[in-house]
């Protein structure tokens, strides 16, 4: 009994959508349409990777090793030769754009880096969990721990990590998410943080 209730698929559930351990090393997630975040959202479907870069998914434990993530680059250069004028796209030398490029996980290999809003789905604000923070600074207040789901991702609540997002902000500059405070803040390409890939289709 014990160990049917610990193999089932585990959910967790959001005004913008539901989580649901996949036990292969994905999260899948359905999403409502709505407005979060300040952000409008279409109904969708995506596939986000239990694991994040440099980690591997422990199929035994359903959990990641290491648990500290690594960490990589947008692009190797502060100007868009990673990316078109919206987001990453295979140009240049981007270490996150490789490492999702290259990943496979859960019988999937079409993982990308996800833009702004598909990983700002990921905060949970610990004192609001009926919305997504704006974009910027405030994020979830200085008061509230905030978690990606840490249910479902490993090490989400014991570490707080950053993450690079596809998105870029300017000639120099891309989206990123700190999952310490649930903030969505820029900054050079250059910079190295975490990366964790996401799929927009079960193929």
């Amino acid at each position: 009994m014990i160990l049917t209730y610990l193999l089932l698929p585990k959910s967790v559930s959001y005004p913008w959508g539901t989580f649901t351990d996949n036990r292969d090393g994905t999260v899948s997630f359905v999403g409502n349409a709505g407005s979060f975040g300040g952000e409008v959202y279409p109904a969708t479907t995506l596939i986000f990777a239990k694991c994040s870069s440099g980690q591997t998914w422990q199929s035994g434990s359903n959990t990641c090793s290491p648990e500290i993530p690594s960490e990589l680059n947008y692009c190797n250069a502060n100007d868009d030769s990673c990316n078109d004028t919206l987001v990453l796209n295979g140009a240049g030398n981007s270490q996150a754009y490789a490492y999702c490029d290259g990943l496979e996980v859960g019988g999937r290999t079409n993982w990308r880096v996800p833009t702004k809003n598909e990983l700002k789905l990921l905060i949970a604000c610990t004192n609001d969990q009926t919305n997504l923070p704006l974009d910027g600074a405030t994020g979830c207040g200085i008061t509230a721990f905030q978690h990606q789901n840490a249910d479902l991702f490993p090490s989400a609540k014991q570490n707080c990590f950053f993450y690079w997002s596809a998105s870029r902000r300017d000639n120099s500059l891309a989206y990123y998410v700190n999952f310490c405070l649930g903030t969505t803040l820029f900054q050079g390409k250059g910079a190295v943080e975490s990366v964790r890939c996401v799929s927009e289709s079960l193929n």
